[in-house]
């Protein structure tokens, strides 16, 4: 930016300046930001915003995470006539200010106190969550809601009070020499700075509310309030402004279109006076009644200069003309310069603009509230990024007339992530899952009442190139319903108007929490491992009342729907992934501490850094209600039980467990049944196989229909039936669903023999047959195994066969009697049915069916874990091996996998310790090249940007590197360079 007469090193420097003449015990809050949205701006308690004071550089980002900046300075100014005088006081916020913190008590500034600070609460906060929230300052007069909470202002809100007594104002300081006063109006200001979360309009805008309080015990007359300031669009030096008195916004937009910071197409940023100040004689609010601009150098002199500005005069008190009409007017440059018709800026330059509302008066304790903002276009071009800009204007008006009360999208997802070598694991909480929102207001243009309805419909996963975009969908996971594909009317910067388009393209396959990729989404070429890659996941919703069927008239098929669909904007919920595993420990084994089951239980780690050290506990317990199996996780060192009633036994990555420091993944079956085999020929002996050989069929199950079972899994045992016809055992015969039902029909020959093989020697045990009642069969001569049942019977007289866990007995006691079956006070380990024989012919001598199981856990089994940090566990590659740094690439070719372009140089020294390092390079001739340290010992990568200690490119050649970790000791490589030839990209 050019500041023109201060000389070079002044942004510093009036930063520099305006911190020291503070008074030592002043509570400056020069670090807060505004970031809700698309827009990052530094936000003062001293009537400052969108200025960097601490480094003294422009303090608007947008978009925001692109380091490109829209507005250098702004502030609010105040300017009035004291009582009977004639001679106008103004207070300014510029670059410095003429505000203090603090609110005023007994006509003077309140004694500095450190909650005069600038508090930031956003949505969803709590008093457990945010301090800001527990301290909200409501005795200052930070605002609450109806229930007594602070207020959440849109999707973040920002809080502070400051006035023109405070002994911080008490000196004229350059940077605003001249153009205020060292006067006291005797203001308070509670200003509240609010900003909205999601895509479309209002995620390019930013609300500054002013509630101004006149507690210095003068009537102030022909007040005016001016929204001042230094735009520098980009490049400071191109810029022109304008404004649009319908909309009571002023703007400023580029002079041609190519900006040098934003290039082609540069955005239009726009300020506007959604409440003016009320005018108390006519009880109507007061719109943007001036505007003016004047160029870095000829700033106002003196406060009477500055009021003139005020009123829509010349610096000098003289009407302002219109060179296209020749009369006189309070707005300068108010033309149209996308048609290029009325009164234009011209010769592009360092702007400074204001604009203005009043005049009001106020009188000892009146209040008048303001409401101003900050908004930002872009378009096709530099011209209707000018289109843009209204069009985001109107839509934050209206929302602004209706009060805010608009329906908002599904809370934003909140994300985690696996880092894996090559590859990366997207995750997300199911939160924003059936979200429902119901408005009801008039409309302004019928009045008739109308009642809109929101549901959620689904998920977008995002990559960018960057974490502000723009953003490459990837995947949509949506509901199974016939919401696939969304459509409404867009702005369309080609067309510069509205056309239909397709906002939300569902699969209609279901609702998944989980986006796993090897492949860069944008590039189209693998994960590459210390490479930054940028993700979001959003949820949106639409709407379902005034949803309109949008079908294929020739085709006579629905293709969609026309409504409106609202959904969180991917750059509110960027995360930056690098995936790096062989350099941070991603997942451990825990160990099986007791216990016999086969489970495993692996544990990710998503913030080694946060390590606790403690042991941790897997137990498994049945669940009273449900009776099935379920797990958690204790702190062995608290005693807390971190994680608990899970019933996951398939080691997915989902929901809360995945989004603490780490989480816990249990696999196991929960389904006893191993195997079942069918000897000599291996066949499975409960699948049907047509004609295909002798063999049993049914649903083999540890619990049967008929009658329940007093055993549990863990209770089940494998099992061999070993086929001998004519030396096997006795076998319990019931009849089901004749008279009586589970009739005891005695016991009758096998030709096998049941045995329990999990001991040694195995033991036997027995078994019973049920045989399906058939119509007009008696079964006088039933005895199992009937393999040739009646053809006739509707069931094929098909046989059950109960495998029991009781030793078997060589004469069989009868104590499966009918009471007992009935009351399922019976110890059966598994049931299948027994296929008929086919062709006649049976099981053989010397034929096995073999049953296997699990062994699902139990109240027995334990499972232990450290939480350790980089280094200190299993799975941790690096372990302090100085061997294993890498440089990449080596050789360094013109560019690297790592770039965004040829101006960001960047080579990566990979695998570093878990300790400080310092890595010196040298070339050949042994000068010192450039000194890398790294303190962040979580971080196990360095970049070089291949720029000397100056700052300068490095030539091609060959470099030593040197790399030095105290107590764990040095290596020493070396990497080449060979860098293209500089060219210009524009000509």
């Amino acid at each position: 930016m050019n500041r023109g007469r201060f000389g070079a090193g002044w942004a510093a420097a009036m930063a520099a300046a305006f911190l020291l003449s503070a008074p030592a015990h002043a509570i400056i809050d020069n670090t807060q930001r505004i970031d809700a949205n698309s827009i990052s701006c530094f936000v003062t308690n001293h009537n400052s915003y969108a200025y960097d004071l601490i480094h003294g550089v422009s303090g608007l980002e947008w978009p925001k995470g692109s380091g490109k900046t829209a507005v250098y300075a702004a502030g609010l100014w105040v300017g009035a006539k004291i009582g009977t005088s004639e001679t106008p006081v103004i207070k300014v916020g510029e670059y410095s200010t003429q505000w203090g913190p603090g609110p005023m008590v007994n006509d003077t500034s309140a004694t500095d106190n450190a909650t005069f600070k600038t508090y930031k609460i956003s949505r969803g906060d709590t008093r457990e969550s945010n301090p800001d929230y527990l301290n909200w300052p409501s005795s200052l007069g930070a605002p609450l809601d109806s229930l007594g909470n602070p207020a959440v202002l849109g999707d973040q809100t920002l809080w502070s009070v400051f006035n023109d007594r405070s002994r911080l104002s008490a000196t004229n300081r350059a940077g605003t020499a001249g153009i205020g006063d060292s006067s006291s109006l005797g203001l308070e200001i509670q200003q509240t700075v609010f900003a909205f979360s999601r895509k479309g309009s209002l995620n390019n805008v930013i609300f500054i509310k002013w509630k101004l309080i006149n507690k210095g015990g003068n009537q102030l007359r022909d007040a005016y309030v001016s929204m001042w300031s230094d735009p520098d669009l980009g490049d400071a030096n191109d810029d022109v402004v304008g404004c649009d008195t319908s909309l009571s916004v002023g703007f400023c937009y580029n002079g041609s279109n190519n900006d040098a910071n934003y290039g082609v197409g540069p955005p239009a940023v726009g300020y506007d006076f959604f409440q003016g100040p009320l005018d108390k004689t006519t009880g109507n609010r007061l719109p943007m009644t001036s505007f003016n601009h004047y160029v870095n150098g000829t700033d106002p002199q003196n406060p009477q200069q500055t009021y003139n500005y005020m009123q829509g005069l010349t610096r000098d008190g003289l009407d302002l003309i219109d060179p296209t009409t020749g009369l006189p007017t309070k707005f300068d440059v108010s033309g149209d310069p996308v048609a290029g018709t009325g009164f234009l800026d011209s010769d592009p330059a360092d702007r400074r603009l204001m604009l203005s509302s009043g005049p009001f008066n106020m009188a000892p304790g009146d209040t008048q509230e303001v409401v101003g903002g900050v908004v930002i276009g872009r378009g096709g071009s530099y011209k209707s990024s000018i289109t843009v800009m209204k069009l985001i204007d109107l839509d934050a008006q209206l929302a602004f007339d209706a009060n805010f009360d608009l329906a908002s999208p599904p809370p934003a997802p909140i994300v985690a992530v696996r880092s894996l070598a090559n590859a990366i694991d997207v995750f997300w909480k199911p939160n924003s899952v059936g979200d429902y929102q119901k408005k009801v207001y008039r409309d302004k243009n019928t009045g008739e009442t109308v009642t809109k309805e929101y549901y959620f419909e689904g998920f977008n996963v995002w990559q960018g190139p960057t974490p502000a975009g723009p953003w490459t969908k990837l995947a949509t996971f949506d509901l199974g319903d016939t919401v696939q594909y969304i459509y409404n009317e867009q702005f369309n910067v080609a067309a510069n108007g509205l056309q239909r388009e397709l906002l939300q393209n569902g699969s209609n396959t279901g609702l998944r929490f989980h986006y796993t990729t090897t492949t860069d989404g944008i590039t189209g070429t693998r994960i590459v491992n210390n490479k930054p890659y940028y993700f979001s996941v959003t949820a949106y919703n639409y709407e379902a009342n005034y949803a309109k069927k949008y079908v294929d008239e020739k085709l006579n098929k629905l293709q969609g729907y026309i409504t409106e669909t609202l959904e969180n904007d991917a750059s509110n919920q960027a995360v930056t992934f690098v995936p790096a595993s062989d350099t941070r420990i991603w997942s451990v084994v825990a160990d099986h501490d007791s216990g016999e089951c086969e489970a495993r239980v692996d544990v990710d780690f998503f913030h080694p850094d946060s390590a606790t050290g403690h042991e941790y506990a897997v137990r498994f317990f049945i669940d009273e209600e449900s009776g099935g199996l379920l797990w958690r996780v204790k702190d062995l060192n608290t005693g807390t039980v971190v994680v608990d009633s899970q019933s996951d036994f398939v080691g997915t990555l989902h929901d809360d467990r995945a989004l603490s420091n780490f989480e816990v993944r249990v696999t196991s079956p929960t389904y006893p049944i191993k195997s079942a085999t069918y000897s000599p020929d291996g066949t499975n002996p409960y699948v049907d196989a047509g004609n295909g050989g002798p063999m049993l069929g049914g649903a083999l199950d540890i619990a049967a229909n008929f009658f329940g079972t007093t055993l549990g899994s863990s209770d089940l045992v494998p099992v061999e039936l070993r086929f001998d016809p004519g030396h096997g055992q006795k076998g319990y015969c019931y009849l089901r669903g004749g008279t009586p039902n589970y009739g005891f029909l005695g016991t009758g020959d096998l030709p096998f023999t049941a045995w329990d093989v999990s001991v040694t020697p195995a033991r036997q045990i027995n078994v019973a047959f049920v045989q399906n009642a058939v119509e007009g069969d008696d079964y006088s001569n039933y005895s199992p195994p009937r393999w040739d049942p009646p053809a006739a019977a509707p069931l094929g007289g098909r046989q059950y066969l109960f495998i029991l866990k009781s030793s078997y007995k060589e004469t069989p006691d009868p104590v499966y009697t009918n009471d007992v079956l009935n009351n399922g006070d019976i110890d059966m380990m598994f049931a299948f049915w027994m296929k008929p024989e086919v062709a006649g012919v049976g099981p053989a001598q010397g034929d096995v069916i073999a049953i296997d199981v699990f062994k699902v856990p139990t109240e027995r089994d334990e499972f232990r874990f450290r939480y350790l940090g980089p280094a200190d566990a299993p799975g941790s590659v690096v372990n302090n091996d100085m061997t294993k740094i890498r440089v990449v690439p080596n050789p360094y070719y013109t560019h690297s996998a790592y770039e965004r372009d040829q101006f960001n140089r960047q080579v990566k020294f990979t695998h570093l310790p878990n300790k400080k390092v310092t890595i010196r390079i040298f070339n050949l001739a042994g000068d010192l090249v450039r000194t890398l340290v790294r303190d962040d010992i979580t971080q196990a990568e360095m970049t070089w940007d291949l720029l000397n200690e100056n700052r300068l490119p490095v030539a091609s050649g060959v470099y030593i590197y040197h790399v030095d970790a105290p107590g764990v000791g040095t290596t020493v490589g070396r990497m080449a360079v060979f860098l293209e030839r500089e060219k210009i990209n524009f000509f």
